[in-house]
């Protein structure tokens, strides 16, 4: 059959850095949309936004982003 495949894997974690920001950075950006689609109120998503980025400052908290995999 054809020639091999290579694969890569990132799944970015941290206690600390940019990774434990991209949460409550990607609920910002959806932020408009949950409230057009009436799924939250404004209120309750910069409540969730707050949560958030109190929750990726704690220095006890591990937090991840979704695993990548890129195959050539």
């Amino acid at each position: 059959m054809g020639g091999a495949v290579e694969v890569q894997v990132s799944h970015p974690a941290g206690l600390a850095g940019e990774v434990k920001l991209v949460t409550p950075i990607t609920m910002e950006n959806i932020a408009d949309a949950v409230v057009e689609a009436a799924s939250a109120t404004r209120a309750e998503v910069d409540q969730t936004v707050d949560e958030l980025y109190a929750f990726a400052r704690a220095p006890d908290t591990l937090l991840s982003c979704p695993r990548i995999v890129q195959s050539s």
